[in-house]
């Protein structure tokens, strides 16, 4: 409650007003040190990845899109309460969320392109696909991916959804032995009758044939990222299965390190050809505000959700109906591959949602 003062201006009567009492002080300190937070943690997103791995800057980076709904919520609230400091900054957080998720990516480390596998040498492999006439003719090619959370998404759900969309590849993260074995019996082996990759880990289910299948087109020691070569869209295509170390304590960075070697898939991929792109979907643990992550958007690949939609699509962490905070699952085209559509969707106890992307050629 207001104590009461007494006022009196010259000879007139004494007049009594209200002190502000201590809750609203409280409240604007508060909004104040929210704001103070938001404008720093904002920033970190501009460090390059030499340092960006460092603790705990991946994991505050993660937490981007919510720090910047709070720093929006504090923005409005100061603006009705006349609060010039908490405005500026959480003003100016906002402003530098925007500008990561709007600005041009450009390479920070040693790298080109390979998003058209230029490292790789020789002539096409015996092993690629016979050229399909309804395939290549098709407009459209639609990929889905999902990290299954170690086999807990359910087989039957994302095969529903393989059927509704008529997806052509699913890339899936994190399986295992019966959780394939469960998909295959599920009707994977009709749907998507083509596959790369082990049981365990990450795997490529294709209804179109699989050219120069690979268990790993990485290299990176942590997991083997699975890769095929498709007829599709009149062209070849290289999809791989995605999948980086987390940056969870202890290992951020491995998760840098990671990211690095998808940067440069053509480097290490048994089946990479010349002029064939890469299309990499999967979990790449990561978001546009990771500096690591635009190294590997700048090494020639455009990201399908922000290409469709200028908000970013959360995938992780999953709770019941809740579809997270952070999109860190992602679909990378290549030049001359265009997104069209691009849906969340969900499937089973996985903690993340998957994605479903439509792509056609850019025309």
């Amino acid at each position: 409650m207001a104590r009461p003062t007494t006022t009196r201006s010259g000879c007139g009567p004494a007049t009594v007003t209200a002190s502000p009492s201590p809750a609203p002080r409280r409240g604007r300190r508060a909004a104040r040190v929210l704001s103070l937070l938001c404008a720093v943690a904002m920033p970190l997103a501009l460090l390059p990845p030499q340092v960006g791995w460092v603790p705990p800057i991946p994991q505050v980076i993660l937490l981007q899109p919510a720090l910047a709904a709070l720093a929006l919520g504090l923005a409005v609230i100061a603006l009705v309460r006349r609060d010039l400091p908490s405005l500026v900054m959480s003003g100016l957080g906002v402003i530098v969320f925007l500008a990561i998720w709007v600005m041009p990516v450009w390479p920070t480390s040693a790298h080109e392109s390979v998003s058209s596998a230029g490292q790789a040498e020789g002539q096409p492999s015996a092993g690629a696909p016979a050229a399909d006439a309804a395939a290549m003719a098709s407009d459209e090619l639609t990929i889905m991916t999902i990290n299954t959370h170690v086999g807990q998404a359910d087989p039957a759900q994302i095969l529903q959804l393989v059927r509704d969309h008529q997806v052509d590849v699913l890339c899936v993260q994190e399986s295992t032995v019966a959780f394939a074995r469960a998909l295959a019996d599920a009707g994977a082996s009709e749907l998507l009758p083509y596959r790369a990759g082990e049981e365990i880990g990450d795997m490529v289910w294709s209804a179109l044939p699989l050219g120069d299948p690979a268990d790993d087109a990485v290299g990176y020691a942590g997991a083997a990222m699975a890769a095929g070569t498709i007829e599709a869209l009149g062209t070849r295509l290289r999809v791989v299965s995605v999948h980086t170390c987390s940056p969870t304590p202890g290992y951020e960075r491995l998760w840098a390190e990671s990211l690095a070697d998808v940067a440069n898939v053509g480097e290490a991929d048994p089946g990479a050809q010349p002029d064939v792109p890469y299309v990499l979907a999967g979990d790449f643990n990561a978001t546009r505000a990771h500096a690591a992550l635009r190294d590997v958007l700048a090494a020639g690949f455009t990201d399908a959700a922000t290409s469709v939609s200028p908000l970013p699509l959360a995938t992780w962490p999953r709770i019941g109906p809740f579809s997270g905070v952070a999109p860190i699952d992602h679909v990378l085209t290549p030049d001359g591959v265009v997104a069209t559509d691009v849906e969340r969707v969900h499937a089973g106890d996985t903690d993340h949602c998957g994605l479903i992307v439509t792509l056609r050629a850019a025309s």
